[in-house]
């Protein structure tokens, strides 16, 4: 299995098991309020999960001209939390 799917399917379980449930649960100014802090905890775990995988990044991503890591994990985010809180 592709390395860089299975950073991807880690990244979405953890959003959709972990960080939608504790923003669904919370209204105005809270939903806001745990946002901001879990997109700061999720831009220091992609960080984290960059540097672990450095190597890979560097060369066997680099070498199938994919994304990197970094940017894989943040559009991870964005993509799947932002839009479906904003269908709620």
């Amino acid at each position: 299995m592709d390395v860089l799917v299975i950073y991807f399917f880690n990244c979405l379980v953890f959003l959709l098991f972990q960080v939608l449930p504790s923003l669904r649960e919370k209204h105005d100014e809270f939903m806001l309020r745990e946002l901001v802090k879990r997109w700061a905890n999720h831009k220091i775990m992609v960080r984290w999960l960059s540097r672990f995988f450095h190597y890979l990044d560097r060369y066997f991503i680099a070498r199938r001209s994919l994304p990197p890591l970094n940017e894989v994990g943040l559009t991870c985010f964005r993509d799947l939390v932002m839009q479906l809180m904003m269908l709620q």
